[in-house]
Formats: structure tokens, C-alpha cells, sequence
């Protein structure tokens, strides 16, 4: 049986214990529900019983013209929210867990509260517990988290860079991965790196700061000598750029940066896995789309919002249109004929050129558009409506202008610019983020602890790998299955290379919901340790922590890392005289 027949089979088990009024639907019932909707349209002859009084208000029909094909889909009354039924059910979840990097209940929730009204957590809750690379790439549960959180004001007043080592995961010349993230927004960017020197990453940091400006405060986890090379090394290839570098934090207590880091390293090893890829360094633009395209919990909205307003745009399918009628446009012809069968949908809102907005004030500036051309579409204007923010002038009609909630109409009446609206969303936006940064911040004070309950025979579980067993691009944990539970408590593991050497306390492994191995998938009568797995199990050589413990200069073949051709990091030793770095 196949996770789409076990997912099918948990979500009809559930439903049978639901109430009668939730909205379930299998493909029968979803098309008789739309016929007796419009049959209700069509004829006000028909004698409605209280069932079909119900339906008319909670439901609609949206009707897409794909091909000279009527689609027809039930959709929520005043929104674009649409229904789906049971058979279509476990497709459209897969799709939008594969498009937000095998993210979380909350962060899925988010993505596909969007668009469907009928998806409820239950139904991805039991998605995820049948997704067998979310269960090898959860965390240990921690038992309780201390932090003194920093909250920034604006874009750019703090950004933080870290490096990635992906050593004992080379892919050709790259050997490292820098993380840069506003402190603010949450925004990342991702860069594949040669080495960990700072003139390497400076050179990075001015691609970024000459695309996304440059911060008040660079902040970095490496230590305060390292943070301040890169500002040299910024300041001597950019002379006019000015910044200062921050305080040096433990990583433990300042975890943005970290917390970004790990998110990298799982979307990252979900995506070498789907593509059967080990050049990470092609994957880095991909992880990066969906880290700043999903739900961060942090700021309550995407990075994505928090720096342009806007929701993610992807082309033709962040429309309303369904991903059938996307999939066959290739020409704005094309396009244009869908759009035109869709009434509640503006054309020029989608076709419009000028997404991003620039700053009020340099557009007040630019003296050149005279004759009393319109700011948002530059065509002749009447000259009788001015922009309320700006002061230059506007259509008074969409999409040169939006609603402002003023009563006032007329000749000289004000209005407010598309550019303008834009330039508002995302202030908005920010005064969110910054908002809910600061909830979280109360929040991260509490600890949570959670009980431990016995593991049964046949239960499968997830064993944690030891940092030093397991290469970064790597899953967290290695499935087993409990083959024996001993007098004392402790508990034998198997894999499906033998069983594990070793017997586990219960707080060592984590049970799943759902059985991904089965003891008879077990290599009997064979032994074998965790990192010997952990090795069978990697993508890429395995054993990720490579360090040495020298106290010189770390530039002779007794030193581990240097017989090897790597550098030192910060997790070999703390001595200020290595050179091997």
C-alpha cells in the first residue's frame, strides 16, 4: 500500500467520527452539489428545502475557460477560496508540501489557507506523518530555551552572515555556504563559497549591498576579529560603503542566523535527494525562493511580504487560475482570453509592469514628468487629481490610483498613487513584522518540556546522529524499528543494515506515527554501529564534523586538518596563531 492509499484510507477513518455538516466532499458529491447550485440559478421556480438555502450561501460556482473547456470548481461565497474533494485531496497537499521545502503543519496551513477552504491542520497533520523525509530530518525536542532576543526597527538596521562548512561535502570548488539574513524581514540569500576567507566574503556582501543596501550593524557568530576583517575588506573594495560590525553573541543566544542555517540544511537535503543531485551549489537558488516564499512564524508573514508588500510571484500561476489552465498559456493572447472569462479579476491589476515601489521621496524628485502625465502609467492626465502622498498627478480610476477611504470627490480632489499604495503596503508590512518579532521575543522566555511515553515492539522510531556522524547535507536522524525492550528499560533498535550495537534509553529516539519500517526489514543475526549507518545512509562521504585540536600554527602534516587540505573552523580549537584558516 502506497502513502497515497494509506493517507486516503486514515482521512475516510477520520471523517466517519465528524459531524454531518463539515465540508467533505467526494468527486460525486462535489459535482451533484454544483448541478443543484445551478439548477437553483437557473429555475427560482424550484421549491428549496432548508439544505439548499445552506448552499446558496455558503457556496459559489467559478467557471474557468480553459481550451474552450468550462472548469467549473465550488468556491466560498465573497472570496476566491476554493473546495475540494476527498480524491483530489492528498495531490494538491503533496504539491504545496514539495513547494514550501517539506516545510511544517503551520507554514503548510498558511501556504494552502490561500486558495482552499476545505483543507483543515488534521488533514496535513496526517500528510506529515507520512512523509518519511520530514520524520529523518526533525530535531531532538529540546527541554527548554533561554535567549535574550534582539528586535530591529527598519530594513537594514542589523543583518547577519554566517558560513555554512560543507567540507566533508565539496562540490567542486565550493566548500562553503554563506547565509546572509535581515535581521528585520528574515530575508536570506544564499551564496556558494570557495573559502572562508574574509576577502571572499566581502566580495559576496557587496553583490548583496549594492542589490539590497548595505546595514547599519553586520553581525556575525565567528567572532569579533573575523566580523572585523570583513568590514575592512567591504570598506577597501567599496570606500564609500560605511558600516560597523556587532557584538560578538553565542550562537545560543542569538539563533536567527542559526535557525536559518538549519532550514538550509534541510531544504537543501530534501532537494539533493529529489534531484539525486550532490551539487548543492545549483540548489542554493531554489532553497533560497522557498525560505523567503513560506510563512516565517517569527514576523507572522513571508519574507517575501516583509520586503516588497507583495504576496510571491511566480509567474502566471500566482493568479487566481488553476494550475490545469497555467500549465497551457504560452502567449499573452493566450492569457488575455482566460483573464477576459474571469469577471472578478482585473486584467491590468495582473498585466501591470511597476510591482516594486520606490521611495515617495524619489519620486518627488524626479522634476522631468511634466504636462501633467499620469505617475503610474506616464500617459497625459487632465491634470484635476493629484496624488495625496506625493503631490505629482494621477488618474482618479484603477489601476493608476486606489481607494484612500476619502469621502471627497470632484475637481483637485486627492488621490493615492499606485506607487505610493505599494510604498504604504510595505511599510505596513514591516510595522507587522516588527510587531510580531516582538511576541515572539516574549515568548522565546518560556520553557516547554515534554513527557516521554514507552515505545512497543515493531514501533518505528528516529535516532538522532551525532553531529560528527553525519555530513551537512545529511537527515538529522536514521530510521529504526524497536526489535526488543529489555528488563531494564533500555530498548534494542534495528535497521535494515542490522541491528544496532548499542542499547537506547527512551529519551535517545523519537517514535513515528506511521510504520516506515517493519522488523522483518531488519538484517538478522548482524551488528552494526549508528556511525557505520549513518555512513550507508549519507548521499555524500558521511562524518561531517572534521576538526583538530592543535595549539601552533597548524600548518604541518600533524595536524589533522591540514594533512587533509582543509581549514581550520571555529570548532577546532581557539588558538589566535593558526594560519590554517
Amino acid at each position: 500500500m502506497n502513502t497515497r492509499e494509506i493517507f486516503m484510507n486514515k482521512i475516510a477513518e477520520a471523517v466517519k467520527n465528524k459531524a454531518g455538516n463539515m465540508s467533505f466532499f467526494t468527486k460525486d458529491d462535489y459535482q451533484a452539489t454544483i448541478e443543484r447550485i445551478q439548477s437553483l440559478d437557473e429555475d427560482k421556480s424550484i421549491q428549496k428545502n432548508p439544505k439548499d438555502y445552506r448552499l446558496v450561501k455558503k457556496f459559489e460556482i467559478l467557471e474557468i475557460q480553459v481550451d474552450g473547456i468550462i472548469i467549473k470548481k465550488l468556491k466560498k461565497q465573497a472570496s476566491q477560496q476554493q473546495f475540494v474533494f476527498f480524491e483530489e485531496l492528498f495531490d494538491i497537499i503533496h504539491a504545496a508540501h514539495l513547494s514550501t521545502g517539506h516545510s511544517g503543519k503551520i507554514l503548510m496551513e498558511h501556504k494552502l489557507s490561500e486558495d482552499y477552504a476545505n483543507i483543515t491542520r488534521e488533514h496535513i497533520c496526517t500528510y506529515l506523518q507520512l512523509c518519511e523525509k520530514c520524520q529523518l530530518k526533525k530535531s531532538k525536542v529540546r527541554k527548554s530555551l533561554v535567549v535574550k532576543p534582539i528586535i530591529s526597527n527598519q530594513l537594514n538596521s542589523r543583518c547577519q552572515v554566517d558560513l555554512i562548512d560543507m567540507q566533508s561535502q565539496p562540490d567542486g570548488k565550493y566548500k562553503y555556504i554563506m547565509t546572509y539574513q535581515d535581521h528585520l524581514t528574515k530575508f536570506v540569500t544564499l551564496k556558494a563559497l570557495e573559502s572562508k576567507r574574509a576577502e571572499g566574503v566581502a566580495y559576496h556582501l557587496i553583490d548583496i549591498f549594492c542589490d539590497k543596501g548595505a546595514p547599519h550593524i553586520l553581525q556575525s557568530d565567528n567572532g569579533r576579529e573575523f566580523a572585523n576583517q570583513i568590514v575592512k575588506e567591504v570598506i577597501n573594495l567599496w570606500p564609500e560603503c560605511r558600516l560597523v560590525h556587532g557584538k560578538p553573541r553565542h550562537s545560543q543566544s542569538q539563533g536567527s542566523v542559526e535557525r536559518a542555517n538549519r532550514s538550509v540544511e534541510e531544504i537543501l537535503a530534501c532537494w539533493m535527494r529529489d534531484e539525486n543531485s550532490t551539487k548543492w551549489s545549483e540548489g542554493l537558488r531554489f532553497v533560497q525562493w522557498k525560505i523567503n516564499t513560506r510563512l516565517h512564524t517569527g514576523i507572522g508573514r513571508t519574507p517575501y511580504e516583509a520586503v516588497f508588500g507583495i504576496r510571491p510571484q511566480l509567474g502566471v500561476v500566482s493568479t487566481n487560475l488553476t494550475i490545469d489552465a497555467a500549465s497551457i498559456l504560452d502567449t499573452e493572447e493566450q492569457l488575455e482570453e482566460i483573464l477576459n472569462s474571469e469577471e472578478e479579476y482585473s486584467k491590468q491589476q495582473m498585466l501591470g509592469q511597476d510591482d516594486i515601489a520606490p521611495d515617495t521621496a524619489s519620486i518627488t524628485q524626479q522634476s522631468e514628468i511634466t504636462n501633467y502625465n499620469c505617475v503610474s502609467c506616464q500617459q497625459i492626465s487632465s491634470g484635476a487629481h493629484t496624488c495625496m502622498s506625493c503631490g505629482l498627478f494621477c488618474h482618479a480610476i484603477p489601476p493608476c490610483s486606489v481607494n484612500n477611504g476619502s469621502e471627497e470627490e470632484g475637481f483637485g480632489s486627492a488621490v493615492l498613487c499606485r506607487l505610493c499604495h505599494q510604498a504604504n503596503q510595505i511599510t505596513q508590512q514591516r510595522k507587522g513584522a516588527k510587531r510580531i518579532q516582538g511576541v515572539q521575543a516574549d515568548k522565546m522566555f518560556e520553557q516547554s518540556r515534554k513527557r516521554f511515553k514507552q515505545a512497543n515492539i515493531g514501533d518505528t522510531v528516529m535516532v538522532p546522529l551525532p553531529d560528527v556522524d553525519r555530513g551537512k547535507g545529511d537527515f538529522r536522524n536514521i530510521k529504526a524499528v524497536v526489535v526488543a525492550v529489555e528488563h531494564n528499560g533500555t530498548y534494542k533498535l534495528g535497521t535494515k543494515y542490522g541491528q544496532l550495537n548499542s542499547h537506547y534509553t527512551r529519551n535517545q529516539f523519537t517514535p513515528c506515527l506511521d510504520k516506515f519500517l517493519e522488523i522483518n526489514d531488519v538484517q538478522t543475526g548482524k551488528e552494526i554501529s549508528l556511525r557505520q549507518v549513518a555512513r550507508n545512509e549519507s548521499v555524500g562521504t558521511g562524518q561531517g564534523m572534521f576538526h583538530c585540536s592543535c595549539k601552533k600554527t597548524c600548518l604541518r602534516t600533524t595536524c589533522k586538518c591540514y594533512r587533509s587540505n582543509r581549514l581550520c573552523h571555529s570548532r577546532c580549537h581557539n588558538n589566535q596563531s593558526c594560519s590554517n584558516k
